[in-house]
């Protein structure tokens, strides 16, 4: 079984949490530059673990890390790996984390959780977030501390995770934390691609921190923040000209593929899949007698069109489904769907599994249920998220739809205003990026890059993951290299044949151990499930005369390059000194098996 953790943003004794709208100063783990500088974008956040009396070192550290994780019992000891008493939590708090990074507090019992909830109250800690394995804990962090409750729970496959996130949705959760042993890129890809965020508790060797690395993990749990720093440098100066990340984007195709269909249609919908998007966005209304159908206006004349071709009129909420489909669209050839023909279509062949991102047009409280209805009919809760600009809407998903991730739509805004909100409203954001004089107007330094930098790390450290809207094919790139988690888009094809996913092998024997930086060939999957053959630099993280253990730096054509996972490397001898990598075992058998079931599944 899995454990993951749900950690919590808490607001205490009703206050919110302050958040700046520009980076922390110089020296801290969040400072935009000072990543962007190591030629590795969108890092992960640190979180330094107080697990042994050596830990605190790293808050003496030119670079901070974003939060603290801190057990404690209720004399507010603050306790090690082995539950030894390291020191007191208010001793350690006031001296060394205070104005340095975020707490973390895992209380061990109820009553430890007691004794924090009355010193973090008296001490007036607005800026902290709590972790726990108990509901009864949990319940008290909602009413005593006017806080968000976090639950910690077990999976071993993805329906788990899906039981899982629903169990995170009920306290408003964004964060899940997994022991690195026990997880894998699969539930990290499942997790975040409803709009949550996942962070990985390693033991602090470079090989667990470079695979929570490329499994693509929104946080970095570590006893030594100085470690994981290194391995970010190492990663970074694998730099060229392309931007390095983690992740691979999630990417949206905005209602649908409308290179050839009208929006929204079912049409859109199954070639956006085709083409390899992650995701699609469409939206649902409420006709007059009360059917879903898919359609960004009320006001149909935009949309549909009469048999004369002439826009039609009327509005969805005021005609009949009949009615409705008595038009064409305005591709002159669909008609506008229900819901029922749309989760009908994903669930065929061909389409994969996408996810629909189903923003709620209509606000009335009859959507939510009907939806619920046609959710449960067509077995659709694990295929979907929701959004809206409507916090009542978010409130009623979560009330009827547990296991379904909702997110609040916002305008472009600072990072106060739209993590407040989402706070309020226990959901994710979903942001536009181009609103007034976009991104730069509330981040950065004046500069695009800067921006991104800025928001990605700000919205990270806070537990928040970073989903824009809506790129166009000019814009896309600056989405793409800045390391945007979920991108919505009107040019979904544009990464249809770029790499989505590497398939190294877990280990490598070959004639000599390859140089720092040298490359070999990586199996890869693209977007649109088809096969790829892709350079990897090497990277040691550790090297010693016959093996070895790296991370492969791996282009795209997207000016991006995508991390692996850690490899090892088993030198076997052998006269000549040519490419190292070049004569590689039989291992890659098991790989092959592997990537080609993947791509298969895909294409389903």
């Amino acid at each position: 079984m899995r454990k993951i953790v749900f950690i919590l943003i808490a607001a205490v004794c009703g206050l919110g949490f302050a958040l700046p709208v520009k980076a922390a100063p110089a020296s801290a783990e969040n400072d935009a530059a000072s990543f962007a500088s190591d030629g590795f974008y969108a890092q992960p956040s640190v979180i330094l673990k107080i697990s042994e009396k050596e830990s605190a070192a790293s808050l003496s550290e030119e670079r901070l890390p974003a939060s603290v994780f801190l057990s404690i019992d209720e004399n507010l000891a603050v306790l090690g790996k082995d539950g030894e008493t390291l020191g007191n939590f208010s001793e350690i708090y006031e001296s060394q984390i205070k104005g340095k990074a975020m707490p973390v507090v895992c209380p061990d019992t109820s009553a430890a959780f007691d004794a924090f909830a009355a010193y973090a109250s008296g001490k007036n800690i607005t800026d902290l977030a709590i972790a726990s394995e108990s509901v009864a804990v949990l319940s008290k962090v909602k009413s005593e501390l006017s806080a968000r409750a976090y639950y910690i729970a077990l999976a071993s496959s993805t329906d788990d995770c899906l039981r899982e996130i629903g169990k995170a949705n009920a306290v408003g959760a964004q964060v899940l934390i997994f022991s690195a042993e026990e997880t894998n890129a699969e539930y990290i890809r499942f997790i975040q691609a409803r709009f949550k965020c996942v962070w990985v508790d390693t033991d602090g060797s470079a090989e667990q921190i470079a695979d929570a690395v490329g499994q693509g993990a929104y946080g970095i749990i570590a006893p030594d923040a100085a470690k994981v720093f290194e391995v970010y440098g190492k990663i970074g100066s694998a730099k060229e000209k392309n931007y390095i990340l983690s992740r691979a984007p999630y990417i949206a195709a905005h209602r649908g593929d409308t290179t050839v269909h009208s929006e929204n249609t079912v049409g859109a919908i199954e070639d956006a899949a085709r083409i390899g998007a992650t995701h699609v966005e469409i939206d649902i209304r409420l006709t007059a007698d009360e059917q879903i159908v898919l359609l960004h206006d009320d006001d149909i004349r935009y949309a549909l069109r009469d048999d004369a071709g002439n826009p039609a009129a009327g509005y969805v909420s005021k005609l009949t489904l009949a009615q409705l489909k008595s038009y064409t669209m305005s591709d002159g050839v669909s008609k506008i769907p229900t819901l029922d023909e749309v989760f009908e279509a994903v669930n065929r062949d061909g389409v994969g599994d996408m996810v629909l991102i189903i923003e709620f047009k209509g606000q009335e409280a009859k959507l939510v249920d009907l939806f619920r209805q046609k959710v449960a009919e067509y077995g659709m809760a694990g295929r979907i998220t929701v959004i809206s600009f409507y916090p009542a809407q978010l409130v009623r998903v979560a009330e009827q739809l547990p296991s379904v991730p909702a997110s609040l739509l916002l305008y472009t805004d600072g990072a106060n205003a739209a993590t407040s909100q989402a706070y309020s409203n226990g959901s994710g954001i979903d942001m536009q990026f181009n609103g007034g004089a976009g991104l730069r107007e509330y981040y950065g330094e004046g500069s695009t890059a800067s921006a991104y930098a800025d928001i990605f790390r700000t919205f990270a450290d806070k537990g928040y993951s970073l989903w824009l809207w809506t790129y166009e094919t000019d814009t896309m790139p600056e989405a793409l290299r800045n390391g945007v988690t979920g991108i919505t888009t009107n040019d979904a094809a544009i990464t249809g044949s770029h790499v989505e996913k590497l398939f190294p092998q877990k280990t490598y024997e070959v004639k000599n151990l390859p140089a720092d930086g040298e490359k070999i060939s990586v199996k890869a999957k693209t977007y649109a499930g088809g096969e790829k053959t892709v350079e990897g630099k090497v990277v040691w993280l550790e090297k010693r005369e016959t093996e070895g253990t790296a991370v492969l730096v791996c282009e795209s054509e997207l000016g991006i390059c995508l991390i692996s996972e850690s490899v090892k490397f088993t030198a076997k001898g052998g006269s000549g000194c040519g490419s190292s990598a070049g004569a590689l075992s039989s291992a890659a058998v098991a790989g092959a098996a592997a990537f080609a079931a993947l791509v298969s599944k895909r294409r389903k």
